[in-house]
């Protein structure tokens, strides 16, 4: 990889889709998907007694990431700097740039459409259901400035996503040098 082009992410988990694993994530809940206050009152059920949510299982008390479940990644929207990092248009007639976003997960290369135009892309693409395990062991990630001659990478690298990503329901990543940010959604099977 060329190191003058390339620009490593980092994570950004953005509140935009919530799913509790344990119900940690929703005060409101009870550990276990049942809803209501917990409480010493001997009529209520605590721990996961009355089940976890999908992507999850009991384990003793407690719901925990099932890492054989099957995971939906729906990159939803992004945003991009309006100049690349150096400091130039990202397209020589100074329009705005053609941003994609491509995963390889388990060796398989897929990427959402191409918006043209835009420093706000909006994709709301859905990803091949996977394996937690494989979301775990990392995704690698290009951010695209895609172009007619040689596209611009505006950020890449790879990223795992941590039990946490999966309990809140988001996932995402932030660009060195503040080229441009994608959000994400973890949707389980």
């Amino acid at each position: 990889m060329d190191k003058n082009k390339t620009r490593w992410i980092g994570i950004v988990c953005a509140g935009l889709f919530a799913i509790a694993g344990c119900g940690a994530a929703d005060p409101g809940r009870t550990p276990g998907g049942g809803s209501g206050g917990g409480g010493g009152d001997g009529g209520t059920v605590t721990g996961c007694a009355l089940g976890c949510d999908r992507g999850f299982l009991c384990q003793g008390s407690t719901c925990v990431l099932d890492s054989t479940g099957r995971w939906v990644v729906r990159i939803t929207s992004g945003t991009v700097s309006m100049r690349n990092a150096s400091g130039s248009y990202w397209d020589a007639d100074f329009s705005a740039p053609e941003p994609k976003v491509c995963l390889t997960i388990n060796g398989s290369r897929v990427c959402t459409r191409t918006i043209q135009d835009t420093y706000s892309p909006v994709w709301n693409t859905d990803f091949q259901a996977t394996t937690a395990i494989a979301l775990q062991a990392g995704v690698n990630i290009e951010y695209i400035d895609v172009d007619a001659a040689i596209d611009d990478p505006i950020c890449s690298g790879m990223l795992s996503v941590k039990s946490s990503d999966f309990a809140s329901g988001t996932w995402g990543f932030t660009c060195q040098g503040g080229l441009g940010q994608v959000s994400a959604q973890l949707i389980a099977q």
